[in-house]
């Protein structure tokens, strides 16, 4: 059976038609195929915001795999939102105009979303004031347009399961993603480890080198983990204490099979696919398999947990070579390229082009 990124590949074309009447808006009125049920439209005019709203133009907004699960109805029913939906779940706006009563936000803002199914793929919106959280100017806008997807998912991976001391080891795949680029980036600044998998395709030299040099330390292939140097390479740098699987396969086995004894692996990213861990890993090494959602997350988090994740990102000085830009009116085509775990693309609106278009 083909995926569903495998069936938004093929549909690419019909998709190109479909976006070429430069739309201000994407919006889904039922659950299916992105195909089938995404709709380029024409929004009206905000409204004026009322007292405890804010007013804001995108700049910019990530996608990825999450926001297709989104629209297929299998993220969880993450942002329960009525129907018809403004898609995307990550986006960076500026603020343009604030209510009367809004408190710690001003015009001239960057903002992110505060929680999940916010519609990020829109030129400009009317919003609570506590949907949104603010974010340093410092922080690059393609970086910000993906905070609540890869580096925020990448941070809340490393820092809530378990305890990591400078010297662990966690292996990870989908390095090639910006979930996979946060984690190797953050890791590498608390002292710990990282030995990442990639995809072997037309893009893997350039891959292992981006993320070596963001910090990454053993970067090889999905299927060097089956290797007998693998095995070597594990022996010498340490057993992983947490592994990450954000592309499920025959890689998440083997990196179930490198877990020291009560390792822990987290299987996130909403489009990953079967998951198969050997009953002599569980019973002999007596690991703990965990599930992560960042929509779930933001559900769940206090203002002040959100607030103090995004200042912490924000010193992180994070880079977002793992992202590709594309215009908004041409964000459909991109869709089947979407990577499993995270990140991918940002889709740059009209306001955004002359920041991140350069």
């Amino acid at each position: 059976m083909l995926s569903s990124l495998s069936l938004l590949r093929r549909a690419a074309p019909s998709l190109r038609r479909a976006a070429s009447s430069s739309p201000t808006a994407y919006t889904y009125a039922r659950h299916g195929h992105p195909t089938n049920v995404i709709t380029p439209s024409t929004a009206p005019a905000a409204a004026a915001p009322s007292a405890d709203q804010v007013a804001v133009s995108f700049l910019a907004a990530g996608v990825d795999a999450g926001d297709v699960a989104a629209v297929l109805g299998v993220d969880g029913g993450a942002g329960k939102a009525p129907f018809p939906r403004v898609a995307g779940h990550g986006g960076v706006a500026l603020v343009t105009k604030v209510g009367s009563s809004v408190k710690g936000l001003k015009e001239g803002d960057y903002v992110v979303p505060a929680k999940a199914g916010l519609g990020t793929w829109r030129h400009a919106a009317v919003l609570s004031s506590s949907d949104v959280l603010a974010v340093p100017k410092s922080v690059p806008l393609a970086v910000a347009a993906t905070l609540t997807s890869g580096a925020s998912t990448a941070l809340r991976l490393l820092s809530d399961f378990g305890s990591l001391s400078s010297g662990d080891v966690v292996v990870q795949s989908g390095g090639e993603s910006a979930v996979g680029e946060a984690v190797a980036q953050l890791a590498a600044k608390r002292g710990v480890k990282t030995v990442t998998f990639v995809k072997e395709n037309a893009e893997y030299t350039a891959t292992v080198e981006r993320l070596k040099a963001v910090g990454g330390d053993v970067v090889v292939s999905e299927a060097y983990a089956s290797s007998s140097g693998m095995r070597e390479l594990i022996a010498d740098i340490g057993s992983p204490k947490l592994a990450l699987n954000g592309t499920g396969g025959k890689v998440a086995t083997e990196m179930a099979r490198m877990l020291a004894p009560c390792g822990t692996l987290v299987t996130y990213g909403s489009a990953t696919p079967g998951l198969t861990v050997p009953a002599s890993a569980l019973t002999g090494k007596d690991l703990v398999l965990r599930g992560f959602s960042m929509q779930r997350w933001l559900e769940t988090a206090s203002r002040a947990d959100a607030e103090g994740m995004v200042a912490e990102l924000a010193e992180a000085g994070l880079s977002s070579s793992a992202l590709s830009k594309v215009k908004f009116c041409n964000l459909l085509e991109v869709l089947g390229e979407v990577r499993s775990g995270g990140g991918g693309f940002v889709a740059v609106m009209p306001e955004g082009e002359q920041l991140l278009m350069k």
